[in-house]
């Protein structure tokens, strides 16, 4: 393993935990991570359907970042589908494009017609009732084929770009 070369991945909570980390003004990043040579930053970061994915729980009151203020130098890739509703698209393609917007290395993938865990190997696809949001919608899981083909590919070519 090379210390230099540490990539983070997560999927739901664990992609949003991801964005947490790697935002610039994370009170979990040590304050002279940069200037500290026996700590390395990750690399890359690769994050799921995350949840949190939205200005409003990347900032205050929930974390120490002032509204529209997310950043990072840790290149990211967001993939998410467009028809999930328990990680909702819409406010995760608001907040990646406004932090794109102001200089920061990420890119969202987003596949339309696909739902929750569309990744997943054979996932039939499925109604959560027992989930249900607080807009009355229910969450579905389920493999996308055709999103599961294009995302491993993708997410190989990300980390090899900034790990090599």
């Amino acid at each position: 393993m090379k210390g230099d070369r540490i990539a983070l991945m997560g999927w739901l909570q664990g992609g949003g935990v991801a964005l947490l980390t790697i935002n610039d003004k994370s009170i979990g990043r040590p304050a002279t991570l940069a200037e500290n040579l026996k700590i390395q930053d990750f690399r890359v970061a690769v994050s799921f359907y995350p949840g949190a994915c939205a200005d409003q729980y990347q900032s205050k009151p929930y974390t120490a970042v002032e509204p529209n203020s997310w950043t990072t130098k840790v290149p990211l890739l967001v993939l998410i589908g467009e028809a999930d509703v328990w990680t909702p698209f819409k406010p995760c393609e608001a907040f990646i494009a406004a932090a794109k917007a102001r200089g920061n290395p990420v890119e969202l993938k987003s596949y339309p017609g696909a739902v929750h865990a569309f990744d997943a190997p054979n996932l039939p696809r499925t109604e959560l009732p027992a989930y249900q949001m607080r807009d009355g919608s229910i969450p579905v899981i389920g493999t996308d084929p055709e999103a599961r083909k294009d995302a491993f590919p993708r997410v190989l070519d990300h980390l090899k770009q900034h790990l090599e």
